[in-house]
């Protein structure tokens, strides 16, 4: 632009740094040289990942993509999922995104007891402000219910009292946040059950 002076840059290629030289000039053929550097700088590159959670589980914290970048270490990008630093989708939560020097890209992943199949946007941005986008897909397994071991047959006097103690304590893929025990009909004796074990 002959009045400003502005340079205009378009489909800048490849990645790389170059010296731009302007020359200007006047009617009489009397010239001016000036110049600047242009830096090309290469968006970042993200592989987005496909893990899978249990309803109800507690969360983990798992590999959820790889990055790249040419001009900035790995462990300096931005990360984003659906635009911010946490995202929950169909009873899917995604936070705690670190990125490590290797362009390992980690994160808390949990699934809640509702829970369905979820997919996320995943966001990252180099120091030049370049992004790119790829997809974490969470796929859900069902919930189990609990286990717990057997009881042995026991017998105990009348009017006695014992403890009768499972081959395996109650367990669960989340936690087991009640058991209740009861006796057929005519029953009168009390019965309890320890919750710890």
């Amino acid at each position: 632009n002959t009045t400003t002076g502005a340079v205009t840059v378009n489909n800048a290629a490849p990645s790389g740094t170059y010296t731009v030289t302007v020359i200007t000039t006047d009617n009489c053929g009397a010239t001016t040289q000036a110049t600047f550097q242009l830096t090309v700088n290469d968006p970042p590159t993200i592989t987005g990942a496909t893990i899978s959670r249990q309803q109800g589980s507690p969360a983990l914290n798992s590999q959820i993509a790889t990055v790249m970048d040419t001009e900035d270490a790995e462990n300096t990008l931005a990360m984003t999922v659906n635009g911010g630093a946490m995202a929950t989708v169909n009873g899917v939560t995604v936070s705690n995104i670190m990125v490590d020097a290797s362009g390992n890209v980690t994160a808390d992943v949990v699934a809640s007891c509702m829970a369905t199949n979820a997919t996320f946007a995943l966001t990252v941005t180099d120091s030049n402000g370049a992004s790119a986008n790829g997809t974490l897909t969470v796929n859900i397994t069902p919930n189990t219910p609990p286990s717990v071991g057997a009881y042995p047959t026991t017998n105990v006097n009348a009017s006695a009292g014992t403890m009768v103690t499972p081959s395996a304590a109650p367990a669960d893929n989340g936690s087991i946040v009640s058991a209740t025990v009861t006796a057929s009909a005519g029953f009168t004796g009390t019965l309890s059950i320890d919750q710890m074990t």
